[in-house]
């Protein structure tokens, strides 16, 4: 009974974001009150791998496969134990191991789309394209409705914060229904999220093919396009979505951002504008126009607008552009302690960084103010 508990607690701790080291405490705990349960190790090997230690996963899926054919367990938990070590041994590149896992999970369960989809993966990494070809023919073949399925799963995977498996599951979800519009959104979110603009382009676009009036996603494909340095076509993307939607202030708020880097100013500030009063909770627009006033050295007006984008949000963007005000202003003292104020709330190291550097080039320059 403790043991179960200890996996129960485990198991809750994974479904409510916990850190998983302490749910792999847990079930250590639970593995060496009750060593014969496959399910223990199962989960435990899931654990493992969202920490990064696949050998330890695939040794537990080792022993979990063994107890399971050893004490005539489930199929279906034979079938999926068996796929998931497949997917270890072809991300540490042992392809012959893989086939392996993945012929014996689908001998046991030859109705399982979802391993003939993570075979196709692996065998595309192994060059075998064609076979990995058949393998998603077989998977549309048995499980052509299962596409919302792997797209939901996606969605809560997104919701975790867990990139890899949205992703896969995005990518199961359109080799199963390539039209699938909203799996290519949620698709291109991820490539945003990672930094590949172009491939999140190009998901937006077959998704505005089959919905080409829908400004949410010529917004997000003018992003996409944004970040990957394409100017004109963010343009031409902003346009149409404020066209499509002319009341949603981040549509402005962008299309700002990109006459703003054009040069032109009357433009973006005439977009900042409009945000705002759609949005008076737009931080972009507030952010932006701020920094356009800077650049117009209207420090006043700089200082008031980047104040309300820190009140609305506080970043690290709107932390060093404020804190460059006060230097334009004279003010080093009220820029030094705003960026040292700053690093007692924000996490992230490389923001951590660039503030620590602006701090040291507002002492400098305010070493010589002061002789």
């Amino acid at each position: 009974m403790e043991a179960e508990r200890l996996c129960q607690e485990a198991r809750q701790a994974i479904a409510h974001g916990a850190e998983p080291a302490r749910a792999l405490a847990l079930m250590d705990e639970a593995i060496g009150l009750d060593p014969g349960r496959a399910e223990y190790l199962s989960t435990r090997a899931i654990l493992h791998r969202i920490l990064k230690h696949p050998e330890k996963a695939l040794a537990d899926y080792g022993r979990a496969a063994d107890l399971l054919r050893k004490n005539g367990g489930s199929i279906g938990d034979l079938s999926t134990v068996l796929a998931n070590a497949g997917v270890l041994h072809g991300e540490a590149g042992r392809f012959d191991e893989a086939e392996k896992s993945f012929a014996e999970a689908l001998l046991l369960v030859p109705a399982h789309p979802e391993i003939y989809l993570q075979r196709a993966r692996l065998r595309l990494r192994a060059g075998r394209a064609d076979d990995a070809a058949r393998d998603v023919n077989a998977a549309r073949e048995i499980g052509a409705g299962l596409s919302d399925s792997f797209y939901n799963e996606g969605v809560t995977a997104l919701d975790r914060n867990d990139l890899d498996d949205a992703e896969r599951l995005f990518g199961f979800a359109l080799q199963l229904a390539p039209g699938h519009a909203r799996a290519h959104v949620a698709m291109g979110r991820v490539c945003l999220e990672r930094g590949r603009f172009d491939d999140a382009a190009r998901h937006l676009t077959r998704a505005l093919e089959a919905h080409p009036g829908e400004a949410d996603l010529h917004y997000h494909r003018a992003n996409a396009r944004m970040a990957g340095g394409l100017w004109e076509d963010a343009l031409a993307d902003f346009e149409e979505a404020i066209r499509l939607d002319p009341s949603q202030a981040p549509f402005f708020s962008g299309r700002g951002f990109v006459r703003r880097r054009r040069g032109d100013a009357a433009g973006a500030m005439k977009d900042f504008d409009q945000a705002i009063e759609l949005d008076p909770e737009c931080h972009g627009a507030w952010f932006q126009r701020g920094l356009l006033f800077q650049e117009r050295r209207e420090l006043v007006p700089a200082e008031r607008d980047l104040r309300t984008a820190l009140t609305i949000q506080a970043t690290p963007e709107a932390t060093l552009a404020l804190a460059r005000v006060f230097q334009d202003q004279g003010d080093f003292d009220k820029a030094v302690t705003l960026l040292r104020h700053s690093l007692s709330i924000i996490p992230d190291e490389k923001d951590r960084r660039a503030i620590r550097e602006e701090i040291e080039k507002a002492d400098r320059r305010r070493q010589p103010a002061t002789r």
